[in-house]
C-alpha cells in the first residue's frame, strides 16, 4: 500500500462515477504525491469488487488515496458520503526514480588490476 509523501503514477484515467464534471481528477501517466490514504467499507453493490481488500476481521474495504496536486471541494452523495473525493488506489503504482549515475557506473571502464586475484 502507499504511504503519505510517496510519489505515485496514475496508470488509468479515473471514470467520473457521478462526481461533478468540473472536479479535478488524476490523469493517466501523471505523477502525484500521496496526501492521505483512506479505507472505505466496501459495499458489494458499489462495483468495486476487483479492488476490495479484506481486513483481518473479514470485513471488506476499498483503499483510496488523496494527492497533493489535486484538491477538490467537499461533495455529498446520495449514498451518504460527505467529503473530498478520493481515488481508488489500484489506479496508481509507485513512481520509480531513475538515477542516471547508476547507469554511468555500470558503463564505466573496469580497472584491470581490480580483476586480479589477491
Amino acid at each position: 500500500m502507499f504511504r503519505i509523501g510517496q510519489l505515485v503514477v496514475c496508470i488509468l484515467d479515473h471514470p467520473t462515477w457521478g462526481w461533478p464534471e468540473a472536479m479535478a481528477r488524476p490523469r493517466k501517466d501523471d505523477v502525484y504525491t500521496v496526501r492521505d490514504v483512506e479505507f472505505f467499507d466496501a459495499d458489494p453493490d458499489t462495483g468495486f469488487s476487483e479492488v476490495v481488500l479484506h481486513r483481518e476481521d473479514g470485513s471488506a474495504c476499498v483503499p483510496m488515496i488523496l494527492v497533493e496536486e489535486l484538491e477538490n471541494d467537499t461533495v455529498s452523495t446520495a449514498c451518504g458520503f460527505v467529503g473530498e473525493p478520493s481515488w481508488v488506489a489500484v489506479y496508481f503504482r509507485p513512481a520509480v526514480r531513475t538515477d542516471i549515475s547508476l547507469i554511468r557506473n555500470l558503463l564505466a571502464p573496469v580497472d584491470d588490476r581490480a580483476l586480479e586475484p589477491a
